[in-house]
């Protein structure tokens, strides 16, 4: 091989890297990313480090709904994401007797609960263009009972499947309340 063909065969495979540098930055700004859990606050659903991948496209054609679990913007000015659960969507309003979470005065189903929570939530609305999130593990969790709802512009995303550790890689499936 001469000088000229090992730097084309260089260029060649400095521009693949290039690319794929900028397919992969594409993909992690607009189209999906990975998330590290850092807290309990979601357990027993996500564990403290699990890997996850956060889905951001769908966001700009079909809205959230309550069950489905996003990672948002700390809304008390902090430079993290939080990851929780979408409890009541706007328009819904929310409130909690004895533990039970209640969205438009309807008891909601909440199988990934481990237990109820001592805390009890005012009645409220939840109003256009935010959201009532909270951890499953309600009694360690920083959430809208603390912070109020979050502005939907907060929204990253949904989380859709937890990759790592590799024994509790799913796809997750959402209870949903019709």
């Amino acid at each position: 091989m001469n000088t000229s063909s090992i730097l084309d065969e260089a260029i060649d495979w400095l521009k693949t890297l290039i690319i794929a540098v900028i397919i992969a930055l594409i993909l992690r700004s607009f189209v999906i990313s990975p998330f590290k859990v850092s807290l309990t606050s979601m357990y027993p659903t996500l564990y403290p480090d699990d890997l996850i991948l956060v889905e951001k496209i769908s966001m700009r054609f079909s809205p959230i709904k309550q069950g489905e679990i996003i990672v948002f913007r700390s809304p008390l000015g902090e430079r993290k994401d939080f990851v929780k659960r979408v409890i009541a969507v706007p328009g819904d309003k929310i409130e909690s007797r004895e533990g039970d979470v209640y969205v438009n005065d309807e008891l909601i189903q909440e199988t990934y609960l481990k237990q109820n929570f001592s805390e009890s939530i005012v009645p409220q609305t939840v109003i256009q263009g935010e959201y009532f999130v909270m951890g499953d593990n309600r009694d360690n969790s920083l959430d809208s009972r603390n912070f109020g709802t979050i502005e939907a512009a907060s929204i990253k995303g949904r989380v859709v499947i937890i990759f790592w550790p590799w024994f509790r890689w799913q796809v997750l499936a959402y209870n949903r309340n019709p």
